[in-house]
């Protein structure tokens, strides 16, 4: 779960960039003080990843395998239920190193853009559909805020 946090913050905070997040936090009518804006950011971009990659490398350094207390002594599950657990733990990665190749070759198959600004933006489908009341927010038109 700690690689899949980290992979989820780094992703969220420095490749869709915070700009995106209060632009999306702004759409939803929410006005944040200038205070809290610094407060979001440092701890997006700082605090949350170091703090997880010095979790999972604690977890590596002092690395237990995973084992039963319901019984009197401690039963320490057999090496091929801690291969499953670690399996289980990698999947999410998996999906990620095996998903952008593939979304590379379906966007270059169909004749799309295949650069890496191009592969990390939204498309201009993506969004609420509805800004304010009731009218479309034009395609590829975002909304511009001052954010920090």
């Amino acid at each position: 779960l700690l690689i899949c946090g980290i992979t989820e913050v780094i992703i969220i905070v420095y490749v869709y960039g915070h700009r995106n997040i209060f632009v999306n936090i702004q759409e939803m009518e929410i006005n944040l003080p200038k205070a809290m804006k610094y407060y979001f950011l440092t701890t997006w971009k700082v605090l949350t990843p170091l703090s997880l990659i010095f979790i999972l490398l604690l977890k590596f350094v002092d690395y237990i395998p995973a084992y039963s207390t319901n019984t009197q002594e401690k039963y320490v599950f057999p090496d091929a239920v801690q291969c499953l657990g670690w399996a289980m733990s990698l999947v999410p990665v998996v999906f990620l190193i095996v998903g952008a190749p593939l979304e590379y070759y379906k966007r270059k198959s169909e004749g799309k853009s295949t650069d890496m600004l191009s592969l990390l933006s939204p498309s201009d489908e993506w969004g609420p559909s509805f800004v304010k009341n009731g009218v479309k927010k034009p395609a590829g038109q975002p909304e511009l805020v001052e954010l920090l």
